[in-house]
């Protein structure tokens, strides 16, 4: 708030880029969008260095009521990301943009190419990220033998990363393809 009314604009950003996937994590999305959304309005006064990481948290949280809403946040994010020549932050927002496109002819392509960069980069959390958007489009479309495959992927690299949370979510994915069969 004190960011908003005169203080530093950039600091607010800051912060709500850092806090987003603890608003979303933790069901938080109505405070989480009050911010994003504020400061999306002032998003011009700061620095580029910040917009990247910060779109991709509005747009994480405008998802939760809106897709359509998100969609171009996290297109912004990309160009951002590319403009800058960051392919983790670029990474990030094509997972996130395969997610709110789910059901688009180009969702997949943007799974597999967010994939592709965090596998180039060796970022093990964004290729978890990644393997289970891959799932979730493939079961979306109907292909649960692709689904398996791509969240098996997705067990192994949480198993040995510890990620708890997302090895809770691959079994639950799982487990509706085995109800599914």
């Amino acid at each position: 708030e004190w960011s908003l009314e005169g203080g530093d604009v950039s600091l607010g950003v800051r912060l709500a880029a850092a806090l987003w996937l603890f608003w979303y994590a933790y069901g938080h999305h109505a405070e989480g969008q009050h911010w994003t959304q504020h400061l999306l309005t002032r998003l011009g006064e700061v620095s580029e260095d910040h917009h990247a990481t910060f779109l991709i948290g509005a747009g994480s949280m405008a998802m939760t009521n809106d897709a359509n809403a998100a969609r171009p946040l996290f297109v912004r994010a990309l160009e951002t990301a590319q403009r800058q020549g960051n392919p983790l932050r670029a990474a990030w927002a094509l997972a996130h943009m395969a997610v709110v496109g789910i059901a688009d002819a180009d969702a997949m392509a943007s799974a597999e190419e967010a994939l592709a960069l965090f596998r180039m980069l060796d970022h093990q959390p964004g290729i978890a990220y990644a393997l289970n958007v891959v799932g979730e489009i493939a079961r979306y479309s109907g292909d649960d033998a692709r689904a398996r495959r791509a969240y098996e992927a997705c067990l192994d690299v949480c198993l040995q990363t510890g990620e708890t949370r997302r090895v809770a979510l691959v079994y639950f994915n799982l487990a509706f393809l085995a109800q599914h069969e």
